[in-house]
């Protein structure tokens, strides 16, 4: 699971450049992790492989932001 979540900080950024970090040193597939929707994207856009999306919420205004998200990626929701 991989989380970017930093006060005041790039939290987009932060998330793909981790992403990046931790793909460079292992193939074990990644949970992207985060519940700022811009940086689920960041970090959807970084992954290497089809990503695995955790922390969306249930909430409607959510689920119509983020599916479409993850669904151009293909990526799995938990």
């Amino acid at each position: 699971d991989v989380n970017a979540g930093i006060p005041l900080a790039d939290e987009p950024a932060l998330l793909a450049r981790a992403i990046k970090l931790v793909q460079s040193v292992t193939d074990v597939p990644l949970a992207i992790d985060s519940s700022i929707i811009e940086a689920l994207e960041a970090g959807i856009t970084a992954y290497q492989g089809k990503p695995l999306v955790n922390s969306v919420t249930g909430e409607d205004e959510v689920l119509e932001r983020v599916l479409p998200i993850v669904a151009k990626a293909e990526a799995a929701v938990v």
